[in-house]
């Protein structure tokens, strides 16, 4: 009886220990999914900046091609960075 009761007891704590090392898991990916969404969001945020100070005169362009690509970029980020946040740049 004793032995039955003792592997019981070795059941139930390995179980135990698999339930709370599966929580640990799932709570750490979903941290490093959060820290990802933060950085890339950082990450546009700089670009956006960045392109931004680049058309407002800091950098002269000698052809209207690459001003108006940035143009885009800059509204193509000003749109994910709106959806990111919830709210306009």
């Amino acid at each position: 009886m004793e032995r039955t009761v003792g592997r019981r007891l070795r059941h139930l704590e390995r179980v135990k220990k698999a339930i709370d090392a599966h929580k640990t898991q799932l709570e750490n990916r979903a941290l490093s999914e959060y820290w990802l969404q933060v950085q890339k969001r950082n990450n546009y945020r700089e670009e956006y900046n960045r392109i931004v100070g680049d058309l407002e005169g800091r950098i002269i362009f000698p052809h209207a091609v690459d001003r108006q690509r940035l143009t885009e970029r800059a509204e193509h980020l000003r749109q994910l960075g709106s959806q990111a946040v919830g709210a306009p740049l």
